[in-house]
């Protein structure tokens, strides 16, 4: 099974790094580093972002 990255979820969205980082409260250099996996995504902003894409932690985490 696909795993959708966070850059992924973004596209298929057809959002831009400004607006989702508008959306979760995060500058769009941390969103870089997160769609990178350069940094480790805090329970916060995963819940944030669970809850804006209207998916469960196993779509983003098992695909």
């Amino acid at each position: 099974m696909h795993q959708h990255s966070l850059k992924e979820w973004r596209v298929i969205k057809g959002l831009t790094k400004d607006e989702i980082g508008d959306k979760l409260k995060i500058e769009p250099d941390h969103l870089s580093l997160l769609e990178e996996d350069s940094s480790c995504i805090s329970s916060e902003i995963l819940e944030k972002f669970l809850a804006l894409f209207d998916i469960s932690y196993d779509e983003i985490i098992l695909g």
